[in-house]
């Protein structure tokens, strides 16, 4: 628990560093946005004052060859006039795009407010989806430990110890799902027929339907799977974590809770743990 505590307390440290680091490069993001906004008006500003200006020496010019030249100051009225026209043609566009820019705007705040939200919310029910397959399998031993004839003070010390390892992987599912936020990976659920035969698992103490599986796989590979319980906890051999790609995964016959009784005529419901994985290690598995 203090190892567990200590990843915890370095985690939450690190979360809050990167919200420190998120949070001043989103400041910095602001701050470059609004120069660059600034510096866009200033632009047009200028632009317009210089035209502007050209207007008023237009004006001046007319003013000067109405006195020495009416003829060509009209040409110059009119060239003022289709200039004039041609400036509004010109900067209605632009105002158009910047009043349509600042309502897109809007509606990027809004849109990025509810797709935050929805990935918590996404975030939440992958942890949740983990949290629930990592917890089947001590639950099943809940269920299968009820169906023993124990009482008393064994009965309570087996049942604690569930409970611990159940709070265990609790603690670990959260810490693996916080590192490897984009990469949550599903393990495979029971078959339509496996589900339906809830009612006789219930009828038989806990114990569900016997089956048989093989698995292939290369010298080089393991089983990708990851084991619990053993003759020290009085408990049976059950699957608690399924690796994807690996032969268990590809097998797709193999599910997180199921109890291993033997492996190629190796029994293994009174074995310990650490037996059960030397004989699955060294076995071309078919159980």
């Amino acid at each position: 628990m203090t190892a567990l505590s200590g990843c915890f307390a370095q985690m939450m440290h690190k979360c809050q560093a990167m919200l420190h680091t998120i949070a001043k490069n989103e400041k910095e993001i602001n701050n470059l946005r609004q120069d660059l906004a600034e510096s866009k008006a200033v632009q047009l500003s200028t632009e317009k004052e210089m035209q502007q200006l050209m207007l008023k020496v237009h004006s001046l010019q007319c003013e000067l060859h109405a006195k020495t030249a009416p003829h060509e100051s009209d040409m110059i009225k009119k060239k003022l006039e289709s200039e004039q026209a041609a400036f509004r043609n010109e900067i209605l566009p632009s105002i158009r795009s910047e009043c349509e820019l600042e309502l897109l705007r809007k509606d990027y705040a809004r849109q990025r407010k509810l797709i935050s939200a929805l990935e918590t919310e996404v975030f939440g029910a992958r942890l949740a989806a983990k949290y629930l397959d990592k917890e089947l399998a001590g639950r099943i031993q809940q269920i299968q430990l009820l169906g023993r004839n124990m009482r008393g003070v064994e009965h309570d010390r087996l049942w604690n110890q569930l409970e611990a390892e159940i709070h265990l992987h609790r603690h670990k599912t959260v810490i693996r799902a916080c590192r490897g936020r984009g990469n949550t990976k599903r393990l495979p659920m029971p078959s339509e027929s496996m589900q339906s035969s809830q009612n006789g698992v219930r009828k038989g103490n806990g114990v569900g339907k016997t089956r048989k599986v093989i698995l292939d796989k290369t010298p080089q590979e393991g089983l990708g799977i990851s084991i619990t319980g053993g003759a020290e906890h009085a408990l049976p051999i059950v699957i608690s974590e399924i690796q994807p790609g690996q032969p268990a995964d590809r097998c797709g016959q193999v599910y997180v809770g199921d109890a291993i009784l033997s492996v190629n005529g190796y029994d293994l419901r009174s074995v310990k743990h650490q037996e059960a994985v030397d004989i699955l290690s060294s076995q071309v598995i078919k159980f």
